[in-house]
């Protein structure tokens, strides 16, 4: 179980093909349950060709409490001439003690 009362941290592992698309990014959309206000926000400008963490930080208090769930979306800005390679995704919570 998590503590709603930290923070949440949502980090993506991801590289570009290359990078002609200078200023994307990708917009970390979240949700706590069904119909909640969208919480998340953008990584910073994806720039790397080698695999490279990008992070979003959520707070905690914006998550419903145990048992709740939450809801992610990933959306990428305008990348018309560069691949997006998502090699892994996972969120960084403080554990309910």
């Amino acid at each position: 179980a998590y503590d709603n009362t930290g923070a949440m941290t949502v980090h993506l592992l991801l590289y570009k093909g290359s990078n002609t698309d200078t200023g994307h990014t990708i917009d970390i959309q979240v949700f706590s349950g069904i119909g909640d206000t969208e919480m998340g926000s953008a990584t910073a400008a994806i720039t790397a060709t080698t695999a490279t963490e990008y992070s979003a930080s959520l707070t905690g208090a914006n998550v419903g409490a145990h048992p709740g769930v939450i809801n992610v979306s990933l959306v990428p800005g305008a990348h018309p001439n560069d691949v997006v390679n998502l090699l892994a995704m996972w969120i960084e919570y403080t554990r309910k003690s």
